[in-house]
């Protein structure tokens, strides 16, 4: 197809525009209907998504959690990973500036990574220092600034990473001279599948897809595979489960590692591979990928939104509601939580110390018939439960964890307004002598 038949195509013309984030005014919804169109040639059903990349637009438009942007920003999310798993995983940072100007070459290596943090794409390699076209890398890295990278695929965790851009330890395995990476799919905080790419040095990158068993699947998606299978690393089991714990909070993410020299580093995260425009090489594993994202049943619902996040909630097929986490703090320190069904029919609440041991106190409502179980972001509630009732005699600071995602509720600083029964009466003098006036 040459240029002017090119300007025929309204799927071309789309396809540009998006990409160069010049679509801001229309918004998100609609914006993604006519990328969708443009990219695969299909419909894109919001109400029923079944396939794997209608999914990911539909958490693009109902699952956005600010936590996430720090998680995609190659800079933050460095500190954020290090902050769960250590420092040992982590590639060294030589660097962070706003502007290339800003950039001292003589202060860095012979051999250095520029990265921007905000975008795919925005990457200059120096394997040798006296070589390196500095204007060339100053066009590409500058031009990556300028990219609004939200606009273009109107993925939430980037709308507010800062574009700023840092320089990496040049990282190179020995035996086979290139990095490889491992991007491993996990889905509420499952390894599901993962493909490896290599070959990127000879120009023609492969990129092999498995199962989390390490068998060869049938699918492809932008590259071919290679005619020699990769072999599977040593530090392959310590991957998976390092995504899977960095996903335990998360519907889905794409977990992103390097195996240099004998030893295993974290690379990046991704939430919404391709975008969602994945090119399958059959719909049939568009399908079969899809069917592992399991989303809110839609009946009915409601958004909440403000200062750029969305909060969806959807009335479930059954009478079930929300589960409610109540914290009671005194003097910014969590020493209850309430767990209890949101408005439910027949409300059933229990009530836990800060290890989740199940307490005697009981105040309207009867124990849940089934233990409630202690949830895995915990700590995450009772860390914000502390900030946000510090200074306060008392506070109960509520959330709901939608989907592994904590959402506060609301706060509330006389429960029931002072009149409700607290039994045993040891529990309600216990209380009242953590109120100090």
């Amino acid at each position: 197809m040459n240029f002017k038949e090119a300007l025929k195509d309204p799927k071309i013309i789309l396809f540009s525009l998006g990409m160069k984030g010049k679509l801001g005014f229309i918004n998100d919804e609609k914006y993604l209907k006519l990328m969708y169109w443009a990219n695969t040639g299909k419909k894109l059903d919001l109400e029923n998504p079944v396939t794997f990349n209608e999914k990911l637009q539909w958490l693009k438009l109902h699952n956005q959690n600010p936590e996430y942007s720090r998680m995609v920003d190659k800079y933050e999310a460095k500190k954020w990973v290090a902050e769960k798993i250590g420092n040992e995983y982590i590639i060294p940072t030589l660097g962070v500036w706003d502007t290339f100007s800003e950039i001292d070459f003589d202060k860095l290596p012979n051999q250095f990574v520029l990265k921007c943090t905000h975008d795919s794409g925005g990457l200059v390699i120096c394997k040798d220092k006296r070589t390196l076209d500095k204007a060339k890398a100053k066009e590409k890295i500058e031009a990556s600034l300028k990219k609004n990278y939200f606009l273009i695929g109107r993925e939430y965790p980037y709308k507010t990473v800062k574009p700023r851009i840092i320089a990496e330890k040049y990282m190179e395995d020995i035996t086979i001279q290139e990095l490889r990476d491992y991007k491993i799919f996990t889905i509420d905080g499952i390894a599901k599948a993962l493909f490896i790419v290599s070959n990127r040095q000879s120009g023609k990158t492969t990129a092999d897809n498995l199962d989390i068993d390490f068998k060869l699947l049938d699918v492809t998606l932008e590259n071919l595979h290679s005619e020699v299978i990769p072999y599977r690393s040593k530090w392959f089991e310590q991957m998976v489960k390092t995504a899977e714990y960095l996903d335990r909070d998360t519907v889905e993410l794409r977990g992103e590692f390097y195996e240099v020299n004998g030893k295993a580093y974290f690379g990046e995260i991704t939430f919404l591979d391709e975008s969602g425009f994945d090119t399958f090489n059959s719909e049939e594993w568009d399908q079969k990928f899809g069917d592992l994202i399991k989303l809110p049943e839609i009946y009915g619902g409601y958004a909440v939104i403000s200062e750029g996040w969305v909060l969806w909630i959807h009335k479930p097929a059954t009478s079930e509601c929300l589960t409610d986490y109540k914290f009671f703090c005194f003097d910014g320190i969590p020493k209850v939580v309430y767990v209890g069904k949101d408005k439910a029919k027949d409300p059933r609440t229990d009530f836990f110390d800060m290890e989740f041991n199940h307490l005697p106190i009981r105040m309207r409502d009867p124990n849940a018939e089934i233990m409630p179980k202690k949830p895995i972001a915990l700590e995450q509630m009772k860390s914000i439960a502390a900030k946000l009732s510090k200074g306060c005699p008392h506070l109960r600071v509520d959330f709901y964890l939608i989907n592994g995602n904590i959402y506060v509720g609301e706060l509330t600083f006389f429960h029931c307004s002072g009149f409700t029964e607290v039994k045993p009466m040891e529990w309600n003098q216990i209380m009242g002598d953590w109120i100090h006036i």
